[in-house]
């Protein structure tokens, strides 16, 4: 539907108007990483973070110890296998047992 009054939307607050695109929620622990990353180590040093989840991935990243949850963060944890060993029998069981009930 439009808007009947002409007034308001963006010709009245053009500051607020996202030209970069993407919406602002989207900047994620993992898209800040990779942008910081990007940067050279001299350009990471000289770097001012503009927000509290940039520096903290500021101190990530230059700290060095948390690497694997840096990586995690970016490329995904790593597929896990899981090895399952039991005894079937009380499931059989069960399964008779309600069959047996209808």
């Amino acid at each position: 539907m439009a808007n009947p009054t002409g007034k308001g939307g963006f010709q009245d607050r053009p500051e607020q108007i996202n030209r970069d695109g993407a919406p602002k929620w989207h900047d994620t622990f993992g898209t800040t990483y990779s942008r910081l990353l990007a940067m050279t180590i001299n350009d990471l040093d000289a770097y001012e973070p503009k927000t509290a989840k940039e520096s903290l991935c500021k101190e990530v990243i230059l700290d060095k110890k948390d690497y694997k949850e840096l990586a995690d963060r970016i490329d995904g944890k790593p597929k896990q296998t899981l090895d399952v060993e039991g005894n079937m029998t009380n499931i059989l069981t069960f399964a008779q047992a309600a069959d047996a009930d209808d």
